[in-house]
C-alpha cells in the first residue's frame, strides 16, 4: 500500500473522535448561553432571589413557592408566568403558576442523561 492509501490508526480516530466531541461541546455551551440570553430577552428582568422562598413538599417531591407581594419583580413574574400559561424556565428552574393566580412554585431543573430521557438506564 502506498502512504496515501494507509488507513488511519487506532491513536488518529481517537484524536478525531476527541476533536469531534469538543467541538460539539463548545457547540452545546453557545447554545445553552444563547437559549438563557433569549429566555431573559423573552421573559423580562425579574429576580427570584428578591421573593422569600418557602419549602413546600407535592405530589413529585420538594419544591419551593412563594406567595404574592407588591413589588415591581414579583408583578414581573406573574405577568412573565401569565404570558407563557403560567409555566416558565428559567436559569435552571422551572417556574410554574398555582391556581389562585398569586402563588408561584419553583423546582430546581436536573439534566438528565441521554439513558434516562430515553427512559432507560437500567
Amino acid at each position: 500500500m502506498s502512504k496515501k492509501e494507509e488507513k488511519p490508526s487506532e491513536l488518529e480516530h481517537a484524536k478525531m473522535l476527541s476533536d469531534i466531541r469538543n467541538g460539539l461541546q463548545t457547540a452545546v455551551e453557545a447554545i445553552d448561553g444563547y437559549l438563557n440570553f433569549l429566555s431573559k430577552a423573552e421573559l423580562g428582568e425579574w429576580n427570584p432571589d428578591k421573593f422569600q422562598w418557602l419549602p413546600a413538599e407535592g405530589d413529585k417531591g420538594p419544591y419551593e413557592k412563594a406567595h404574592f407581594n407588591d413589588t415591581p419583580d414579583f408583578k414581573a413574574m406573574l405577568e412573565d408566568l401569565n404570558k407563557h400559561k403560567g409555566k416558565v424556565a428559567r436559569a435552571g428552574y422551572f417556574y410554574w403558576l398555582f391556581t389562585d393566580g398569586q402563588t408561584v412554585g419553583r423546582k430546581k431543573q436536573v439534566k438528565q442523561t441521554p439513558a434516562e430521557t430515553k427512559g432507560g438506564g437500567g
